[in-house]
């Protein structure tokens, strides 16, 4: 897959800030799953979208690219919906004002449903909190 990394760095800059992060989510389809998912909220911030490319040593022409989002909370499958969508946009299958729209509006139209990322690749690797936790026995 060739991918325009301007457009996919227009498309992150575009979901920085404070928005409605409700297009990017996924649906519930079990029991298990709902419990995963805060209905109540959807206004998330994303602080940074940072992208590392890298060549193969072992391949030609294949180049790797490792995406880190940093936020205050993600909704329930947000970071593989946000993935996705960078991808498209990045392909040219997705507008950067599909992203716009979507951010304003909280969905996206029936012409521009997102790709979600597989989850295989997905690391968490830190978790921070403003404050210190006191756990209780």
């Amino acid at each position: 897959i060739h991918l325009n990394l301007e457009r996919v760095k227009e498309a992150a800059s575009i979901m920085l800030g404070t928005h409605d992060f409700a297009a990017f989510c996924a649906t519930p389809k079990s029991h298990d799953d709902k419990k995963k998912q805060d209905t109540r909220n959807s206004i998330c911030s994303i602080n940074d979208i940072s992208m590392v490319t890298d060549e193969s040593p072992v391949f030609p022409n294949l180049v790797t690219c490792m995406v880190s989002v940093t936020g205050d909370r993600f909704l329930y499958k947000m970071v593989r919906f946000l993935v996705g969508s960078l991808v498209e946009v990045g392909k040219g299958t997705l507008a950067l004002s599909d992203i716009e729209t979507a951010l304003a509006n909280g969905n996206f139209d029936h012409a521009s449903i997102p790709f979600c990322a597989p989850a295989k690749g997905l690391v968490l690797t830190n978790v921070t909190y403003k404050e210190e936790l006191c756990w209780v026995r």
